[in-house]
């Protein structure tokens, strides 16, 4: 898809403004703005994810905006990825203002795949509990190159980014002026070691 505008938009589960379906072998979002949809969490937050974008394939964000969206987990966007497939990518985008009433404010990330962020601002989201701008959980290994992680805020545990069982590993990432009211204003990891280099 490209030059799509998804605003205002809701759901009641899964992908306020897009949602890719686990069976789908890939898919491209370019020159895109996902902004201002949610997902009604009036019944509760448990299982509603992606407020802007939820995907159970790989996918690839190119030049996007996505800004202002809200769920349960994965304010912005809510991704997984299947082991076998090659990692998915966010590039040139913006992940911003975005807000998580559980988890993930900007992105959250789960199962055994991978996800790369390649020059991608992740700013000013929040999570209610963890992971104010990424939140990464059971085996899945995300990839921050020149990417910049700043002003997000999580009312548990990492401000910046929140892991559990999951890989960060940050190449010439900036995290900025992150809070938390648990532990970890910047970065949060439980469970398996970081990998940064500069």
């Amino acid at each position: 898809a490209r030059n799509v505008l998804r605003s205002g938009d809701s759901a009641q589960n899964k992908g306020g403004g897009i949602c890719i379906a686990d069976f789908v072998s890939a898919c491209t979002i370019s020159e895109s703005q996902i902004v201002g949809n949610r997902i009604d969490t009036t019944g509760g937050t448990d299982g509603t994810r992606g407020g802007g974008i939820a995907a159970g394939a790989r996918i690839v964000v190119d030049r996007c905006e996505i800004t202002g969206n809200a769920a349960g987990s994965g304010g912005g966007l809510s991704l997984s990825v299947h082991p076998n497939d090659p990692p998915s990518e966010i590039r040139d985008s913006l992940i911003a203002e975005n807000l998580a009433r559980v988890d993930g404010g900007g992105l959250a990330f789960a199962d055994s795949g991978s996800l790369r962020l390649e020059h991608v601002r992740v700013q000013g989201n929040r999570a209610q509990r963890d992971g104010g701008g990424i939140h990464c959980y059971v085996g899945g290994d995300i990839i921050l190159s020149a990417t910049t992680v700043s002003d997000n805020e999580a009312g548990g545990s990492g401000g910046g980014a929140y892991s559990i069982y999951g890989g960060i590993q940050a190449d010439r990432a900036s995290f900025l002026d992150n809070r938390a009211q648990g532990d970890g204003g910047g970065v949060c990891w439980w469970g398996m070691p970081p990998r940064i280099s500069y």
